[in-house]
Formats: C-alpha cells, sequence, structure tokens
C-alpha cells in the first residue's frame, strides 16, 4: 500500500495517532541509515503559515533536503533558473509539484514516507492539486509512501481516489479500535491525576467510570475534562464530575459549560473579552508574546508554574528579541488607523492624526528598520496611500510626510528588503535633498559617511523600478483596473506585479523561449503571452497558473491581443498569418492568410467585428472577425 487515508470526527486523536507514527517509524529509519527518510506537516487552520497547500510543499521539500544532501539539486536548479521569486507567485504550488517530482525521481533507491496531518484544515483550493498529484503518482513512484489524515470530506473524497495502491481507512467505521485506545488513555490520564492530586480511591474510580461512559471514543472530550478536573481541589471532584453528568455527550456540551464557568467570572470574563475583542480585529492570528503588547493583560496571567512554562521558555528562545513581541503592532497599527478613520475623521481624530505626525517624525526610520526585517513594506507602501487620502489637506504637513515617505519607500523598496542596513547607507543618503524622510532623519546615518555633494533636489519621475527579470523586457501591460502590471522577458517568462507597491505576485513560467508580447484579457481575469517558441499562452490572473497552451503557428508569435468581449485572442506571427482563438477553450477559430512576410501587430476594432494586422511586406490588412 502507497497512499493510506485515515478520516474521523474531531477528538478522535487523529493528530496525536500521527505523531506516535512518526515517532515509531523515525526509530525504524534510523536502524537502517540512508535507506528511508521521513517528512511530515501538521496543517492547522488558524495560522496562515500552515494552511496553504504551498506551505505543505515547502515543509515536506525542506525536511527531504536537510535529512539528505543529494536530493537538494532539482531546488538549486530550479532556483538558479528563477530565483527567489519563483518560490514567492501564484504559479508557486505547480513550480514546487514539479521539483518534488524531480526529487522523488532521483530517490528511486530510498524509501520517503510523507505524512500530512489535518487536511481539512488546509484551507486552499490548490489543495486539489496537491493531493491528486500524490494520488496519480501513487503507481510511479512505488517508492514513496503517503499517509494523511483529515475530518470525512466530500472534497478529499473525490481528490483521494481509491485504487490497488490506496486505502481509506474511517475512524467512526473502525469504532472499537478507537474506543480501546480512548479506554487506554482514560486510564493513563485517571492515574496520573490521581497521583499528582492525591484522590482517594473512591474519586477516583468515579472520574475513571464517568470518562469510560461518556468519552464516546473522543481522545479531546477526555482530554479536556481532565484539564478541567486538574485545576479543582480535590473536594471539589465529585461534585463536578455530578454536573458534568447533567451535560448532553459530546464536545458542545462541554464547551458549553466552560463558557458558563467563565462568564460567571466578572474579572475573567473581562480579560478574555479583550483578548476575543484583539483577536477579532486582527489581520492576522497573534502570538502569545505579541498579545501582550496589544491587550492590557495582567501581569500574573500566565502561571510560570504550570507545564506552559517550558512552552513560553520554547517561544522566547526562538525570538531572541523584543522585535518578535513588537511584530504585530509595528506591521499593522496604521492598517488599523486606515479602518478607525475610514468613516471619517472628528475633532478627536484630527487630534490622533497629529500625534501619529508626531510619531512618524520622530519614528519613521526604526520603524521601517522592523518592518523591513519582518517583510511587510509593501503592506505599509499600501497602508499609507490610503491614509493619504483620508487625511487630505486637514494636516498639511502630516500630508507632504505621507507623501514624502509613500516616495521614499516605493523607490528604495527593493534594496532596502535585499538589506535592511540600505535603509540608513543608501535609501536615507541618496534620497532628494527636499525629501522630508532625509532632512528630519540625517542625524541618523552613520557617522562615517559623509554626502558631500551629487544628491538631487527633488524627487525625478521614476516611482519604483521593478527587479526580478533576468533577460531584456520585451512588453509591459497593466490590467484594466490598473492593478497588475504584466512584463513579458527574453528569460522566457511573464512576471505578474502589483501596481501599487511593486510586489511580485507571480512568475508565469512554460515558454521555451523569449517573450514577445502580453495582454490581459477586458475583465482582468486571464492573461495572454506570445512567444518565440511558436506558442500563444492563457494564465490565470489571480493566481498565475496555465490556463491553455495555443498551438498552431510555425513560427515566433510577435503579437497577440484579446477582443473587446475578451471571447477571442488574435495572434500575429512570422509565419506570415494571423490566427483567431477561442478564449474559453483554446481551440483555433480561423487562420487569416494573404501577407508575404511577418505579420508583427494585430489589433481588434472596438466592436469586436474586424481585426486589423501590419506586416513587414509593407501592408496593413483587415479581416472580418466572424468569418476570418
Amino acid at each position: 500500500m502507497r497512499l493510506l487515508w485515515i478520516k474521523g470526527g474531531p477528538g478522535k486523536g487523529k493528530t496525536m495517532m500521527t505523531a506516535g507514527i512518526i515517532e515509531w517509524v523515525s526509530e525504524e529509519v534510523k536502524k537502517k541509515p540512508g535507506q528511508s527518510v521521513v517528512s511530515y506537516f501538521f496543517c492547522q487552520n488558524t495560522d496562515n503559515r500552515l494552511n496553504r497547500a504551498v506551505s505543505v510543499l515547502k515543509g515536506l521539500i525542506f525536511m527531504l533536503v536537510t535529512q539528505d544532501k543529494d536530493l537538494v539539486h532539482p531546488l538549486r536548479k530550479k532556483y538558479d533558473q528563477c530565483g527567489e521569486g519563483c518560490f514567492q507567485n501564484g504559479s508557486v504550488v505547480a513550480m514546487l509539484l514539479n521539483v518534488l517530482h524531480d526529487i522523488l525521481a532521483k530517490s528511486s533507491g530510498t524509501t520517503i514516507y510523507f505524512f500530512i496531518d489535518a487536511l481539512d484544515e488546509c484551507d486552499d483550493p490548490e489543495l486539489a492539486r496537491l493531493l491528486e498529484w500524490a494520488s496519480g503518482n501513487c503507481a510511479n513512484l512505488p517508492w514513496v509512501k503517503w499517509l494523511f489524515t483529515s475530518r470525512p470530506s466530500p472534497e478529499l473524497e473525490s481528490w483521494i481516489n481509491p485504487g490497488e495502491t490506496r486505502l481509506r481507512i474511517s475512524l467512526e467505521v473502525d469504532a472499537y479500535s478507537v474506543s480501546q485506545g480512548v479506554e487506554s488513555f482514560i486510564a493513563h490520564k485517571v492515574c496520573d491525576l490521581s497521583a499528582r492530586k492525591k484522590w482517594p480511591t473512591r474519586v477516583t474510580q468515579e472520574v475513571h467510570n464517568y470518562l469510560k461512559s461518556h468519552a464516546e471514543g473522543t481522545f479531546l472530550w477526555v482530554a479536556l475534562v481532565c484539564k478541567r478536573l486538574q485545576t479543582l481541589p480535590k473536594w471539589k471532584i465529585r461534585g463536578e464530575i455530578a454536573q458534568l453528568g447533567q451535560l448532553r455527550q459530546g464536545l458542545d456540551s462541554f464547551y458549553e459549560r466552560m463558557m458558563q464557568l467563565v462568564l460567571g467570572d466578572n474579572e475573567y470574563a473581562e480579560i478574555c473579552a479583550e483578548v476575543l475583542r484583539a483577536t477579532a480585529v486582527a489581520y492576522r492570528p497573534l502570538r502569545l508574546c505579541e498579545l501582550g503588547s496589544v491587550v492590557d493583560l495582567p501581569q500574573d496571567l500566565i502561571d510560570y508554574d504550570s507545564p506552559d512554562h517550558d512552552d513560553l521558555v520554547e517561544l522566547v528562545e526562538r525570538y531572541e528579541s523584543l522585535l518578535a513581541n513588537m511584530g504585530y503592532p509595528c506591521c499593522y497599527w496604521i492598517i488599523h488607523v486606515n479602518e478607525v478613520f475610514r468613516p471619517g475623521v472628528d475633532d478627536e481624530g484630527v487630534i490622533r492624526l497629529k500625534q501619529m505626525h508626531e510619531f512618524l517624525k520622530k519614528y519613521f526610520m526604526p520603524w521601517i528598520e522592523i518592518v523591513a526585517r519582518r517583510k511587510e513594506i509593501s503592506g505599509i507602501i499600501q497602508a499609507i496611500q490610503s491614509l493619504q487620502k483620508i487625511v487630505l489637506d486637514r494636516i498639511p504637513n502630516l500630508s507632504e510626510l505621507l507623501a514624502d515617505a509613500y516616495r521614499f519607500l516605493r523607490y528604495n523598496k527593493h534594496i532596502i528588503e535585499e538589506d535592511v542596513a540600505q535603509l540608513y547607507l543608501s535609501a536615507l543618503l541618496l534620497s532628494p535633498q527636499s525629501s522630508r524622510i532625509r532632512k528630519q532623519n540625517m542625524y541618523q546615518k552613520p557617522k562615517w559617511v559623509e554626502v558631500y555633494g551629487g544628491i538631487k533636489n527633488d524627487w525625478d519621475a521614476t516611482v519604483q523600478t521593478l527587479l526580478g527579470h533576468s533577460g531584456p523586457v520585451r512588453s509591459v501591460v497593466f490590467s484594466p483596473d490598473g492593478s497588475l502590471v504584466a512584463s513579458a522577458s527574453d528569460d522566457k517568462t511573464v512576471r505578474l506585479w502589483e501596481a501599487a507597491t511593486g510586489s511580485q505576485r507571480a512568475v508565469l513560467e512554460g515558454h521555451s523561449d523569449s517573450v514577445r508580447s502580453v495582454v490581459f484579457s477586458p475583465d482582468g481575469s486571464l492573461v495572454a503571452s506570445a512567444s518565440d517558441d511558436k506558442t500563444v499562452r492563457l494564465w490565470e490572473a489571480a493566481t498565475g497558473s496555465q490556463r491553455a497552451v495555443l498551438e498552431g503557428h510555425s513560427g515566433s508569435v510577435i503579437s497577440v491581443v484579446f477582443s473587446p468581449d475578451g471571447s477571442l485572442v488574435a495572434s500575429a506571427s512570422s509565419d506570415n498569418t494571423v490566427r483567431l482563438w477561442e478564449a474559453a477553450t483554446g481551440s483555433q477559430r480561423a487562420v487569416l492568410e494573404g501577407h508575404s512576410d511577418s505579420v508583427i501587430s494585430v489589433v481588434f476594432s472596438p466592436d469586436g467585428s474586424l481585426v486589423a494586422s501590419a506586416s513587414s511586406d509593407n501592408t496593413v490588412r483587415l479581416w472580418e472577425a466572424a468569418t476570418g
């Protein structure tokens, strides 16, 4: 069996079971070094770093190459071809699957064990591609073994196809085996609690009987009840068991009981409300160390004598500086300011904006340094641009400072992200003399650097330079709504960029020769590219994934265009022809023949009824779009 999918409802112990299997397999692998490799990933829907298909693939590949250095070559090859950007764009899942396939093909002498836990917590449409790929390659890669766990899901059912090499196990169907495991877990937890809390024999027996009769094969329910009992003095245990015994069986009723206890403690309820308010409006999950920087919590909220203290120590060791604590407020405060003032700015709002102005005058550079270290400059650029529209002329000095900060960050974004030290060494020193950011912060420049001249007075017309292509760029175009820029290059790629920040959105790979032309569909959903490899390719603008390859030309495709309604694509080629294609299916509609030399440009009329083509044969020709 090469693929095993274990499914079961919440609290059935899937994650602990997976961890146990991984531990056992890892021990077995150590006994035969060099013959097997273990790689695993635990999905978690509350953390955006752990609930995306691309994160799963990156995690699995990372574990493979760190255990066997010989497997890194396919990854290195891809990185050398397109750089760091290819691991951050919308088509990265397809690229990583290709890399993983090359790695696995290279490892045919080694057994590879993959474990992915909690597939249902991976909230990503790209997961389908990963699972279908894994399921479809079972026969081709017999030395690769997969184990998936999840809650029951119709979607997963359709993506993980059954077969001779693929097996499904339902924990609900195999309830007896699960209940046996739960009973062992109950015995262990009760024995441990009884010893630590010094329960009388009668109390121990009552707790054991209660758990056994109400567990319904759910590990999580047992764990939660035991955690509740652990907090109580022994004289309260029997009363708590009696109250719990009156509840309906299952997790829902137990959660209701816990909420009632929380709401019954006014001080604790207020603390919980504060935490809930913060997490509800936060743009991403907050770490424990960050929570204290955005919520006024009691200093003794965390019990340092509890087992959780070890987790906190680990966290502190991982983040050796205070920057970790300030990560969220530093990167998101200005975004929250936008949300607060979006409905309008009253007199109190003006006071707050003036306070923000003072902050930016004093702390702009160290603030941006923290933001840059956390790779969040793009979000700050967008927030500053939005804030400019809110401030307008209410506070002229603040408005001018925001405008200058926007130009400063747009112009220097690439160099700051490459090396944060360049914020002071290049960005600050080489900004125009009229720049407010430069004037207010020159005292922070390194003392060993002096600037004697050659600095321009004002910002020039260049807002930002988009770096990423490794060859000449032949074509560039904005999306219809102006939010994206697409560029076509001799490096065989098309790249999509965020117009507002200059961040690279996706690298569209697939062409085998220079890309001559690129264009968006009228609704902005598709990108068409024309290449010297004799093809036109259609791409999804939102994800960067390839939609279709339009093949038929016998020479380089020099120009490509969509019809006004987006239903047709016209391409012009050095094979002396223009071709019309159905955008929805990629099928060829017509071949427009008549030119005696290369066709170098093609365009539709505004109503889409005519096509005009320009050729090196010194002519322009008009064609009926409907008939060709």
